[in-house]
């Protein structure tokens, strides 16, 4: 299936009038520049304020600047308490893929997945598959990893984003309800197996 099926909502080229900013205890985001901003030196958080429908739920933005550090997606974020998917690159190399319960976190998959400054980085539950996906700033979306979650969450929920610090920049964000044919079995480039690692 192509990724993404969904068009870009907010290039933060004006307000951040459509985010609910910040959430899950974490500092405010900001536009600067024409480009989205934390304003904290931990964790700036912001989902986007319209919830989707569907179970089957997508997430992807560009990182103009990056730094090694931390940067998440969130979707299928839901109340009470912190219930979401987080797919999340860590500046080490590490990639994780999270789901959180009422707050109580399970981790579904670690690997790697290496980001550098302008590459775009992206998500999604179509089922119980949860993928992640990785742009290089001069090539093409590729799915980086597909693992089944044995217990998924399902819709309607929001989806939203994270970052460490004040020096890394988003732009382009997009996603919402998936739509088109079920992804393919196909394992990633370079993947062993299902749940095997990256």
């Amino acid at each position: 299936m192509a990724f993404p099926t969904t068009p870009v909502l907010d290039t933060f080229s004006g307000t951040l009038a459509s985010w609910t900013n910040p959430i899950f205890g974490g500092t405010a985001v900001t536009i600067s520049g024409g480009q989205l901003a934390g304003t904290g030196a931990s964790d700036n958080a912001a989902s986007w304020t319209s919830p989707f429908s569907s179970g089957d739920q997508e997430v992807y933005y560009e990182v103009p600047t990056y730094v090694a550090s931390v940067i998440s997606l969130f979707f299928l974020i839901q109340a009470p308490g912190i219930t979401c998917y987080a797919a999340e690159v860590v500046g080490d190399g590490t990639c994780r893929i999270r789901r959180f319960n009422n707050g109580v976190q399970t981790n579904l998959d670690t690997g790697s997945l290496t980001m550098a400054s302008g590459d775009s980085f992206g998500a999604s539950k179509v089922g119980a598959t949860i993928s992640i996906y990785q742009k290089p700033s001069a090539g093409a979306w590729t799915l980086m990893d597909s693992i089944v979650d044995v217990a998924p969450l399902n819709g309607p929920g929001q989806i939203g984003l994270d970052m460490i610090g004040t020096l890394m920049r988003f732009d382009n964000f997009g996603g919402g309800n998936v739509s088109g044919a079920q992804p393919s079995d196909d394992p990633p480039i370079g993947f062993s197996g299902r749940g095997a690692g990256w």
